[in-house]
């Protein structure tokens, strides 16, 4: 009995404690309206610092002054990597100011943007590869 309490022990203390985070997700919104189109990509701030190192000060916080400081690089990226289009023809998109908001406890960083396109067929086709490097 007592051998089994001291390996039950041993295994405890050399278990090491499992880390994870929740999955994320990104929220891509568009609406069409004649040849013009509104739309935003909502990205978890903690998947971008992820991928572009946004703590500055290695705090372990993204506050929003960190955020502002690299906000046209991450719209270029953003839009570099969303492509929006129709039969006739990609549409051409443009960035509008950078905004925060929360889902479910995590922060995202919301990339909206407005666009014009060709004249729209029956399909609106769309490709986004950001996460995917």
């Amino acid at each position: 009995m007592m051998i089994r309490i001291l390996i039950s022990i041993l295994c405890l203390a050399a278990a090491a404690p499992a880390l994870a985070h929740s999955q994320s997700y990104g929220y891509l919104t568009v609406t069409p309206s004649g040849d013009t189109l509104t739309g935003s990509l909502d990205l978890a701030v903690r998947d971008l610092d992820t991928l572009y190192d946004l703590d500055g000060d290695r705090d372990g916080q993204i506050t929003w002054a960190e955020l502002r400081a690299r906000e046209a690089e991450l719209q270029a990226a953003v839009l570099s990597k969303i492509s929006i289009g129709v039969e006739a023809g990609v549409c051409g998109l443009k960035p509008n100011p950078v905004m925060i908001d929360s889902r479910g406890g995590e922060t995202y960083a919301v990339f909206p943007f407005s666009g014009s396109c060709p004249a729209y067929g029956s399909k609106l086709m769309i490709s986004y590869d950001l996460m995917f490097n």
